[in-house]
């Protein structure tokens, strides 16, 4: 008899004593009744249930354990599984003696006696069976129930071995490979390759063998073979395959003299980083690159490009810090991310942190980096950059409030025909980056009068208007948003109307051709504003016509000039004020003062004087001035 035949029967034995009521009257678990239990013939690569109902007296939860002693030809190495109420107990391989008497112990679990009264063990997908005597024990706390039990064996009368199907190779690495097929029942699974075998004796149908530690580059014939639970064995043919190459070598390492000045270690070809120092002694750099990220578990900078490099020094102490390191980058790497942002990261205790003095060369496409000696410690680094801003949600701003009447008015209007028409202007702005939407509403004095709703995209303005009517003279209080206003909604006023008053002459009497100065005041005594026209009229006849503009209620002074040649009293009129003037010639009279005349007497009196000292000198021949007087 086989061992898996064996531990079927043993597993099948347990399964029988669990059915055997307790024999003694004082324990807590009592009075087991068999509800299910198994048949008389037992056949490997079958499942069997057995359920037993129990009595229990005992205040607090009961442990079972489930013992199975067999005594076989061979005992049992393998088993199925064993479960009790849906728990797997037996969870490894079984130890057994090759022959005689063997002890197995299932396991043990824990039922709360008050809340389930009802046992189930399931004995599934059993390898195999062979027989013997068996014997399966309950304890429940301190107590025991042995139950012996032989069941009839019955040999598998399935004689076909699985079919195997669908043979392939994947996942092969320098070291390793995959082989997975199929059978078209469940069987075991097993590999024979370069002399070795690897095997799983698990029952499937879809079977997979990792084979592990093979040689790079190298070529690997293999079959498959699969056993179903009737012990039917199929072999495939021959297959085969070859590890990869061992990948290329992954680091720089180069040694650096002492007393250098902008030494360059350069391993732009393998990790596209260069490394620029100076040294006091002799120093080894190591420049790796790690084919995948080395910290998987901690989050990346933003726009991490995925590049991972080492950079070590075996003596910090003979560098002088901070070193300069270069990584270069394409622009499809790039693509669309925020390529002045990037830097030189660096990973340690846990978390990646962006070095002290980093920068960008976007011409050249290279990260650059000074890096301290604290920085150069951790490993990797990496070009990474800021994170780029999150879009701005909608936010809108008010502005440009403008309160205009029917005709244009700024902050008035008129009633016309029992109503006044204001229209209020604004022009709303998303200022964020997201399209979004806001309710502008209109508040007049306090009350919302009207709303309005707006949808705009991110950066975009639109106007925003709003009508009303007052049937009300006053002034109103306009809000919008944080924008306030006002407007005046007055009365229509009357048409202009002008009278003239005042009317002034002067002066009142003058001579011929004289001018004469004519005022009169005008005002306009209307509400609106309107053009006057002042007609000067001289004896009835108009001799100038003036004319202006007046706002309602203002008055002016109009002047006129006037003249006339002809003596007598002239009137003036101006609209409905006249006056008038008087034209006299002027008189001649000679009227001599006593000076004048004291005057002329002296004159006449030196003539005289000089006539006659002339003539007594001789000078003057006065008798001959007498002759020639006619």
């Amino acid at each position: 008899m086989s061992r898996k035949m064996c531990v079927f029967a043993m597993m099948v034995l347990a399964l029988a004593l669990a059915l055997v009521p307790s024999v003694h009257a004082e324990d807590p678990i009592r009075n087991f009744v068999v509800v299910q239990g198994l048949p008389d013939s037992i056949v490997a690569g079958r499942s069997y249930e057995v359920v037993f109902t129990f009595d229990s007296i005992a205040p607090e939860p009961v442990p079972f354990s489930f013992n199975l002693k067999a005594t076989c030809e061979k005992a049992p190495l393998d088993y199925g599984e064993v479960l009790v109420n849906g728990f797997y107990l037996n969870g490894g391989n079984l130890l057994f003696t090759e022959s005689g008497p063997a002890f197995f112990q299932i396991g043990e679990t824990t039922l709360a006696a008050r809340s389930s009264n009802e046992l189930r063990i399931v004995l599934s997908t059993v390898i195999n069976l062979m027989p013997g005597t068996y014997v399966f024990e309950i304890r429940y706390g301190t107590e025991w129930v042995v139950i012996p039990m032989e069941p009839t064996y019955a040999p598998p009368s399935d004689t076909t071995p699985p079919m195997i199907s669908d043979v392939k190779v994947t996942n092969i690495t320098e070291t390793s490979a995959t082989i997975t097929w199929k059978t078209d029942e469940n069987s075991t699974s097993r590999v024979e390759y370069d002399s070795s075998t690897a095997e799983n004796k698990t029952l499937v149908k879809l079977h997979r063998i990792v084979l592990a530690d093979l040689e790079p580059e190298t070529a690997y014939l293999f079959k498959v073979a699969s056993r179903d639970g009737a012990g039917n064995e199929a072999v495939s043919e021959e297959y085969s395959f070859t590890t990869l190459s061992p990948p290329p070598p992954n680091e720089v390492v180069e040694e650096v003299p002492a007393n250098q000045i902008g030494y360059v270690v350069d391993a732009s070809d393998l990790a596209g980083t260069k490394v620029t120092l100076d040294t006091v002694a002799p120093v080894t750099v190591t420049i790796l690159r790690y084919e995948v990220n080395p910290h998987p578990g901690d989050p990346l900078p933003a726009t991490a490009l995925p590049r991972y490099v080492d950079v070590s020094v075996s003596d910090p102490d003979a560098v002088v810090w901070p070193i300069y390191v270069e990584m270069t980058y394409t622009s499809a790497e790039v693509g669309s991310l925020d390529e002045s942002s990037l830097g030189i990261y660096y990973w340690i205790d846990g978390a990646w942190h962006r070095c002290s003095n980093t920068g960008v060369d976007m011409e050249r496409n290279i990260v650059w980096a000074y890096m301290t000696e604290e920085e150069a410690s951790g490993s990797p680094i990496l070009i990474g950059g800021t994170p780029p801003p999150s879009p701005k949600p909608a936010e809108f701003v008010l502005s440009g409030l403008i309160i205009t009447g029917p005709h244009g008015e700024i902050g008035e209007a008129w009633i016309e025909k029992s109503v006044a028409v204001v229209t209020i202007n604004l022009l709303v702005t998303n200022v964020g980056d997201l399209e979004g939407s806001t309710t502008v509403d209109l508040l007049v004095n306090g009350v919302k009068e009207q709303s309005k709703p707006v949808t705009l995209a991110g950066g975009a303005s639109t106007m925003v208007s709003f009508s009303i009517s007052k049937t009300t003279a006053g002034t109103y209080a306009v809000k919008v948003g944080d924008l306030t206003g006002s407007f005046t909604v007055m009365k229509t006023p009357t048409p202009a109307a002008f009278t003239f008053t005042g009317l002034v002459v002067s002066p009142a009497d003058v001579a011929p051709g004289a001018e004469v100065t004519v005022s009169v005041t005008v005002k306009n005594t209307g509400e609106q504003s309107g053009t006057y026209s002042a007609e000067l009229k001289l004896d009835g006849e108009t001799k100038e016509t003036k004319t202006g503009t007046l706002a309602g209620g203002i008055s002016t002074t109009v002047t006129f000039k006037v003249s006339s040649q002809a003596e007598g009293t002239h009137t003036v009129q101006v609209g409905t004020q006249t006056g008038s003037f008087t034209v006299t010639a002027p008189t001649v009279s000679i009227g001599l003062s006593p000076a004048y005349i004291a005057g002329i007497l002296i004159i006449l009196a030196v003539a005289v004087a000089s006539i006659y000292i002339l003539y007594k000198s001789g000078r003057l021949p006065l008798h001959n001035l007498l002759k020639s007087t006619p």
